[in-house]
Formats: C-alpha cells, structure tokens, sequence
C-alpha cells in the first residue's frame, strides 16, 4: 500500500511539473470563463411582461397605456422585436406581446417554459386587441357604417361604467409542480465544457514527454499497481480541475439551475473518463489523423448534446447523441437535480 501512494504522488507531481498540463489547463479554463461570461444571467420570475404594439393605431394606443399603468403586473413597451425576444429568453422577461396589423397573426407571443403566467397575461393582451379591433371595425358590420357613432358611443360608455383592465394572480407552487426558474442558457455551458475537459486529458497525455514514460518502466513494481498508481493519480488531478473549472463557473454565473449533487457527479464522472482517456492516449503519438479524430468526436458532442437542437432533428444521425458525452451527462445532472 506504501508503493502505491508513493507511485501516485510521484505521478501527481510529475503530471503537476508538466508544461502541456498546465498549458490545457489554461486553455480549458479560460474558455470556461469566457463562456460563463456569454451565458445571460437568469432571474428570478418577474411580472415583468414586455409589450410591442403600433403606436399609431389610435384605439389600440389608448388601451395598450391602460396596461402599461397596471400595479400587478408590469407591462413594458419594446420597439425592436428583437431586443424584446433577447430579455425573454434571458429570463429579464416573464413574457411578451407583439400586436400587429396582420389579421391572420395578430398576436405574437413570446415564452419560455418558466413563463407561467402566460395564460392570464393573454386573456389581458388578447382583450385589449379585441376591444381596439371593435372600435375599428364593429361599425362596418352592421348597416355598412350607418350607425358608427352610435355603436361608438356605445362602446365608450361601456367602458367608462365597466372597470378597467385588473389582475388578480395566485400561484399554488405545490399544485403547479414547486418554484418556477428562469429560463437559462447554462447547459449551453457544460455542453462545450465536457467535451473541451475529455479533450485536454487527452492533449495532456499525447504531449507528455518521453522521458516520463522511459522512467515508467525502470520502476521494479508489477505492472498493474503502476497502471493503478497512474490512474488515481490523473483522476485525482483532473477531479480537481474539474472543480477549478465548477469554481470559476459558481462565480460567473450566480444561479445555477443544477443541484450541488449533480455537479459533484459531473465532476467525478468526467475525472474516471478523463485518467481512463489519459492512459489510453498516452502511449499514442499525437499526429494529424488522431488529432483530427478527436476534434470531430468533440464537435459531435457539442452539436449533438441537446443544448443547442433537439438530437432527433438530424434524423438518423440522431444516434451520435450516444457517443455524446455533453448529451449523456446532461441527461444525467438533469436526472439528478430533479429527485
């Protein structure tokens, strides 16, 4: 048992004392960091709704400020469509509207699967386009417009006897399934991470110096508490990487939609892959073929990880999702974090 630590801190230092470690390591953690910085941020709920209407459209103008003065619910106006559909996906929205003109689509609504007070929202939205487009076009529906100011007037009192547009919402958290989250974009995270990990165990193991491996076989130990020895010595030091990595992430990115558990599981699955990938490629020379074939088997996890695309829209490549290790553990944190 002496032997085996002693084998395994000298495998420890050794991997520690190397230039192409440290070299990945640098890599993989700076990207890390640069994709925890482009991952939003994801907020709380909020009813904070987002509104997009033509400011023009007199009637539609006048209700559509009738909501955005509303106390319940915060209704806020966009201009650019595409602004509005950034801040829902980030989570700076709960939802929101975009009314038009078009009279087969008249309303756009833009969600995410945290959006549950979407239908409320819509009877509010979808009610106040309703009554704009009456006042537009109710009078041309009977007598051809005869009697427009009278169908006019008659809509104007109702509204002004009738209360104005009001919400009342209560979320039962146990019946709808517990605390609603934000949508996040940080599988998007760990669908490159994984993979650029596997990738830097593998570099580390092609680069590492010959005379490391010449050392390897003048010690007079049986083979397999050498091999033994290496590989809790890699796993260890990838395990802590991995954290490194999990460490630079937790403070990135404030909330975190996976459980402590299944990051810790991540973490030590990918260390066991990584010591298990170290000792097969390292007595593999790096050359152009094998350093192809592991850049196209890292893109294939990344693009079939799920994070990005449904698997099943490539039809019957859908199967490469089972040689995807972002896919696998993706599926597995996610397993995790909801028990």
């Amino acid at each position: 048992m002496k032997s085996f630590f002693t084998l395994t801190l000298l495998f420890f230092k050794s991997r520690l004392l190397s230039r192409a470690f440290w070299a990945a390591a640098a890599v993989l953690l700076i990207m890390t960091a640069g994709f925890s910085l482009l991952c939003p941020q994801p907020s709380p709920s909020s009813a904070e709704v987002g509104l997009m209407y033509d400011g023009s459209n007199a009637e539609l103008d006048a209700l559509c400020r009738q909501l955005l003065t509303l106390e319940e619910v915060r209704f806020i106006r966009y201009i650019e469509e595409e602004q509005l559909r950034s801040d829902v996906i980030s989570g700076r929205l709960h939802c929101g509207y975009k009314i038009n003109n078009d009279r087969k689509t008249p309303i756009t609504v833009f969600e995410t699967e945290a959006s549950f007070l979407t239908p409320a929202l819509d009877e509010l939205v979808f009610s106040c386009w309703f009554e704009a487009d009456m006042l537009q076009n109710a009078p041309q529906l009977y007598k051809n417009g005869q009697y427009a100011d009278l169908i006019n007037g008659a809509i104007s009192r109702s509204r002004l006897e009738n209360k104005p547009f009001s919400v009342n919402i209560s979320v039962n958290a146990t019946a709808s399934g517990g605390n609603y989250q934000s949508y996040t974009l940080l599988p998007i995270v760990y669908a490159v991470f994984i993979p650029l990990l596997l990738l830097c165990c593998c570099f580390c193991a092609m680069l590492s110096p010959d005379s490391e491996r010449n050392a390897v076989d003048l010690i007079s130990v049986s083979g397999g508490l050498i091999f033994a020895a290496q590989f809790f010595a890699h796993q260890l030091l990838f395990l802590l990487l991995s954290l490194t990595c999990e460490a630079v992430m937790a403070t990135l990115i404030l909330q975190n939609s996976f459980s402590v558990l299944a990051r810790l599981l991540c973490a030590v699955i990918l260390s066991f892959a990584g010591a298990g990938l170290f000792q097969l490629f390292r007595k593999i020379k790096a050359n152009s073929a094998v350093l192809l074939l592991i850049i196209v088997w890292a893109v294939l996890s990344i693009v079939f990880s799920g994070a990005f695309v449904s698997p099943e829209l490539f039809g019957g490549l859908a199967i490469f999702k089972y040689i995807s290790p972002s896919w696998l553990l993706l599926r597995l944190m996610g397993a995790v974090t909801a028990l």
